[in-house]
């Protein structure tokens, strides 16, 4: 039968459905479960930006037919004045309303999406991550504050707590969402959310997620994995969201709906923070904070055994 499992990130108090873990860890490709992981830790990629630049284009080549749209004229606001007010926000879902109403709107407030977008931390770096499964009745030690632990009673699980605290993903401005135009709706979501959600925004290429000078690290246990040794190891078979995708799963229940027969369901890593920072930016770290350890070789072996029993002893040689 297996259970379902939920994202969650306690310090955004944001959560995303996934369904079973069958139906979504195994699978390493440009758009999935963890491709999305590990873009939510990834640095911007400014090179990548031609997505926005085509979507920038196509909008600014058509005049958005909003209310606003016919009074800006009017106004006679100047470009002075309009990146004075683009420069108080400091949420991107505001930035993208304001660039959304019209076309000149657009056009001075993309410099703020970019700058936002680019401004560390990362949307998910250093906040508590977990995959919690639907039956569980206890968390990983110390994980909740005492405030969350005084809210989380009278719950009957966890699972059940945490996804009444959090926001559902994709549930956020749904209402805007439905009362937008089709090309308005698309300009709103890659604004406003890029690179959160595997089915909003853009997704880097392929081999942007596969650098070797990639490094994963949990700030919690001052442990880190390296991508090179990953793909030393296993070639570009999977990536640093399969690895810590498969270390931060959490369950009361052993349930996972695959193949392996280890305690997948009690990630050494659930519940920790995170980041993922280049060679050089984890060497300045670690120059300031010696109790680093790499943990790349035992972790991958984890990784291989799950894997492997899913495709089989030879994975990954046999794959096509």
């Amino acid at each position: 039968m297996g259970q379902f499992w939920t994202f969650v990130n306690l310090d955004a108090r944001e959560s995303t459905g996934y369904g079973k873990l069958g139906e979504f860890m195994p699978y390493s490709y440009t758009g999935s479960v963890s491709s999305w992981l590990l873009t939510t830790l990834l640095p911007y990629a400014i090179e990548f930006e031609f997505e926005l630049d085509a979507l920038n284009d196509k909008i600014s080549r058509r005049a958005t037919r909003s209310r606003l749209g016919g009074y800006l004229s009017h106004l006679n606001i100047p470009p002075e004045l309009l990146y004075m007010i683009f420069s108080e926000l400091d949420c991107l879902e505001d930035v993208a309303c304001l660039c959304i109403a019209n076309s000149a709107l657009w056009v001075v407030g993309i410099a703020r999406v970019l700058e936002l977008a680019r401004k560390p931390p990362m949307r998910c770096e250093g906040q508590r991550l977990i995959f919690i499964g639907e039956h569980s009745t206890d968390l990983p030690e110390g994980l909740l504050n005492p405030e969350e632990m005084q809210r989380s009673r009278g719950f009957e699980t966890f699972s059940e707590f945490l996804w009444k605290r959090c926001t559902y993903r994709s549930n956020r401005n749904l209402d805007l969402l439905r009362r937008l135009p089709w090309n308005e709706r698309e300009a709103f979501v890659f604004l406003a959310y890029p690179g959160l959600l595997g089915d909003y925004g853009f997704r880097y290429p392929d081999n942007y997620y596969r650098e070797r000078k990639w490094v994963l690290c949990n700030l919690s246990k001052k442990e880190y994995v390296c991508s090179s040794k990953l793909l030393d190891t296993l070639a570009d078979a999977i990536h640093l969201g399969d690895v810590l995708l498969s270390q931060i799963c959490w369950s009361s229940h052993p349930s996972t709906s695959m193949r392996y027969e280890g305690d997948l369901h009690r990630g050494a890593w659930a519940g920790d923070r995170f980041a993922v920072w280049d060679v050089e930016e984890f060497e300045e770290h670690e120059k300031k904070d010696r109790t680093w350890k790499d943990v790349s070789e035992e972790v991958l072996k984890t990784v291989v055994e799950i894997w492997r029993s899913e495709y089989g002893p030879n994975w990954p040689e046999d794959e096509t």
